[in-house]
């Protein structure tokens, strides 16, 4: 720079020092002869090459300070991405690192050494697969890196300094350094997600256990309701029923507006004992022993359309014997279908229900369709949930029960389909 600044100052110096030659020339021009005047056109032409020549290298040498400018803020650019990447690299709470075709580590970062608990000075002998805890893994993945390039997220065990093992993701991409292949690798540590996530199936399946022995113990207090309500409350009626009737059979003298009296308390009393027995069977039908499953679902879809005007289409086919079901897949299936219809009377304004148990191994199915005003499944279920009505989430409740699955699909204006599957053996048992 300092030596094409004095060359500048030069030519700047002749070039004045010609223009006054030149201006002296011109006052004497008329004395002069013809070789004088010669010479005098060739510094004046000589005077103009040089001006075009300085304006020429000072565009040129503007041109190229600017360009030595931009040059010197790429490269503060450069250092200072380098630097903020280099931050991000060994800062990321990710395992980043850099591994050559031999297998070796040239370049990681904390992240991918603090889950095995090791040093940078306990690596520079091992090899990538040393910290597989199954090498197999290891192999299986360098094989489709090998013949695809990449691999997202492998799922993988490590060992740790200590030989135990930890989980995490591995992600590997083929890449070139300085001409060189290399794997540009990143490792996620997901110990503790795995061990959130099994605490959380656990609590799941504590959820769902609990939820069970809670149906068994409501359908364990129904039956213990219906038996009272049966065997004492309702015996106590018809014992009254029976007491006012023989109450007048030695009292002749009694009026007649008495008679009246006491035959209406004894029709309010038969009331009160059919509403009673009804109330014990909704309980606990005790049908389900004596005739089946079958029968009873038939007989109490028969009962709830003549009480509610609802009309209820129900078949089975497949089932040669239900009694060999055990009581529980008896009682979960019945109490589907009763509460089923009750939610379809109370909210689906529906005035057709079909109702399909069919016997297909390795499934038992229950279909439950009506052709009601429907709804949106995740809205009900999240407001069923909010005001404490569990309709819906009981009868999934018991399909879990008996290690079956619960389907609902319904959509507004479209009425209601709910699919129950659960496993079923050749011999007639739920697997």
């Amino acid at each position: 720079m300092q030596d094409e600044k004095d060359l500048k100052i030069g030519l700047l110096d002749e070039l004045i020092h010609l223009r006054l030659q030149i201006a002296e020339l011109e006052k004497a021009q008329n004395d002069l002869d013809p070789s004088q005047l010669a010479l005098l056109k060739a510094h004046a032409e000589l005077a103009k090459l040089v001006d075009e020549q300085t304006f020429e290298l000072a565009v040129a040498n503007s041109q190229l300070k600017a360009q030595l400018e931009e040059c010197e803020r790429i490269e503060e650019a450069l250092r200072e991405g380098e630097k903020k990447y280099r931050n991000l690299f060994d800062n990321s709470p990710i395992g980043l690192g850099l591994v050559d075709k031999n297998g070796r580590l040239i370049l990681f970062n904390n992240a991918l050494l603090q889950p095995g608990g090791y040093r940078p000075e306990d690596i520079t002998e091992l090899n990538t697969i040393d910290f597989c805890y199954m090498r197999w893994q290891c192999l299986k993945i360098l094989l489709i890196v090998r013949d695809q390039g990449f691999i997202d997220e492998a799922e993988i065990r490590f060992k740790r300094k200590d030989g135990t093992p930890y989980d995490a993701l591995l992600s590997l991409r083929s890449v070139q350094v300085k001409g060189k292949p290399c794997w540009h690798v990143m490792v996620q540590d997901v110990t503790k997600r795995r061990q959130a996530e099994e605490a959380l199936h656990e609590s799941s399946a504590q959820i769902q256990t609990l939820s069970q022995q809670l149906l068994k113990a409501h359908e364990n207090e129904r039956q213990r309701l219906s038996f009272y309500l049966h065997d004492r409350l309702a015996n106590d009626l018809s014992a009254l029923i029976l007491g006012f009737e023989t109450l007048l059979y030695n009292h002749p003298e009694v009026s007649d507006d008495i008679r009246k009296e006491i035959s209406e308390f004894s029709g309010i009393l038969e009331e009160s004992l059919k509403i009673v027995r009804d109330i014990s069977y909704e309980l606990s039908p005790a049908c389900l022993e004596q005739i089946g499953l079958v029968k009873a679902i038939f007989r109490y879809c028969e009962d709830f359309s003549e009480k509610t005007g609802l009309s209820v289409d129900f078949f089975s086919a497949g089932i040669m014997d239900d009694l060999a079901f055990d009581f529980d897949t008896r009682i979960n299936l019945y109490r589907v279908v009763q509460e089923s219809l009750n939610n379809i009377k109370k909210h689906a304004e529906a005035g057709n229900v079909k109702i399909r148990l069919t016997a297909s191994f390795p499934k038992i199915i229950l279909r439950i369709e009506d052709d009601g005003k429907g709804f949106d499944p995740e809205k009900r279920i999240a407001a069923a949930i909010e005001e404490k009505r569990m309709g819906l989430q009981s009868m999934q409740e018991r399909a879990r029960l008996l290690s079956g699955t619960f389907k609902i699909r319904s959509q507004p204006g479209a009425g209601t389909k709910i699919l129950i599957e659960i496993p079923y053996t050749r011999g007639g048992g739920i697997g």
